[in-house]
């Protein structure tokens, strides 16, 4: 754990120290719990359909969850500079800090990236209130970036959450933070009965070394292109009209004139017929162990999966 902890904040630059959980539930909840110790205040913005898990505080959907869950943490458009100042404003004064995705992934709707002017926005009005940036790189962490998502853009988080990608599929989160906040982290309760196996973290560690030694973000951009190029050409050649968001390593298709998604659920339902895994309203995941001929024959498949649309 120890050895881990090293690797993983001598690699993310915003980093000072670590903590480890199971899932990305318990990543950012651990965030805003050290959050609102370090501020001592109480709401918390988060994107207005984002997916932080399935936690109460996170879980919009009426069924099982109170609507008292939900008080303080006021909600914002993502990509919205001038809703989430607003927000940001209506709640001065008790503000502990601004949850963001590294970009728009909420399901079933189409992905969008960030839009740099409004991550450093976020970043500004964090500075401004002395609350942290709480980034939730548990889905885009690694794939975008072997830094946190969001430093192409020159804009670090004080707190960030990790998971599903850092340890190639064992069970393991992390919380990552800067010095500020480790006085924080330490004064608040959080564990489980499972936290501290210890294969998952050999495994987050060979799999950082890999995924530096292959610059796995670019890799898999590269592939993610591949098969993006292929399923417009395709698309084409059918006579369906398709819209792909989201970064490549991490696609979603979609097709023109489809409000109840019939034609992309034909499609999967098609490609996986032949052979081909793919899902009609989530993101899906390259991989460093994909290849090009992968690519290939999951471009075969697809084909096959247009040309049999009614």
């Amino acid at each position: 754990m120890v050895e881990l902890a090293e690797k993983f904040t001598k690699q993310i630059s915003h980093a000072d120290w670590a903590v480890f959980a199971k899932n990305g539930n318990d990543a950012t909840t651990i965030c805003n719990m050290i959050a609102r110790a370090h501020t001592q205040k109480r709401k918390i913005l988060v994107g207005e359909t984002a997916y932080h898990g399935s936690q109460p505080w996170a879980n919009r959907r009426a069924k099982g969850t109170p609507k008292e869950e939900h008080v303080h943490y006021p909600t914002y458009r993502f990509n919205d500079v001038e809703d989430v100042r607003r927000v940001a404003k209506d709640v001065q004064g008790d503000l502990a800090g601004i949850v963001v995705s590294a970009y728009k992934h909420d399901v079933p709707n189409t992905q969008e990236l960030v839009d740099p002017v409004f991550a450093r926005e976020v970043r500004r009005i964090c500075n401004a209130e002395s609350a942290p940036l709480i980034l939730d790189d548990v889905r885009g962490g690694l794939r975008l970036s072997l830094d946190a998502s969001w430093s192409e853009f020159s804009v670090q988080p004080d707190l960030s959450a990790w998971g599903k990608a850092i340890a190639n599929g064992e069970p393991l989160a992390a919380v990552l933070g800067s010095e500020a906040y480790r006085d924080a982290a330490a004064s608040i309760f959080y564990t489980g009965s499972f936290w501290y196996q210890g294969a998952p973290f050999a495994a987050a560690i060979e799999t950082l070394n890999l995924l530096n030694e292959v610059d796995a973000p670019t890799r898999m951009e590269q592939l993610g292109l591949q098969f993006r190029d292929g399923l417009y050409e395709q698309a084409q050649r059918h006579g369906f009209g398709i819209h792909q968001s989201g970064p490549p390593q991490m696609p979603m298709i979609e097709f023109e004139d489809d409000p109840k998604k019939t034609k992309v659920t034909t499609f999967c339902a098609n490609a996986l017929r032949h052979g081909v895994y793919l899902h009609p309203w989530h993101n899906m995941f390259l991989s460093v162990a994909h290849t090009e001929k992968d690519i290939e024959q999951a471009l075969e498949g697809t084909d096959k999966a247009f040309k049999e649309i009614p």
